[in-house]
């Protein structure tokens, strides 16, 4: 059996603005971030995303990896 590992990044911060959407803030670049909301790894590097954090920020969120590969290039 395989297991496919998700890749996780770390901001440099994340926020959350008023409208209640998370932002991940990476060399003065931003991109939507989320709520986990799955454990499954497979499923979610399936959809298209990666784990993420940030040293301010307390809990796992999701990034899709087309954003961050966008933010840091």
């Amino acid at each position: 059996m395989t297991t496919e590992t998700i890749n996780y990044y770390v901001f440099d911060s994340i926020t959350k603005d008023d409208d209640n959407q998370y932002w991940g803030h990476k060399n003065g670049n931003i991109a939507e971030v989320f709520v986990l909301s799955s454990e499954d790894e497979s499923l979610l590097n399936k959809q298209g995303f990666a784990k993420c954090d940030a040293e301010d920020w307390a809990e796992t969120m999701l990034v899709e990896e087309s954003a961050w590969s966008a933010l840091i290039s």
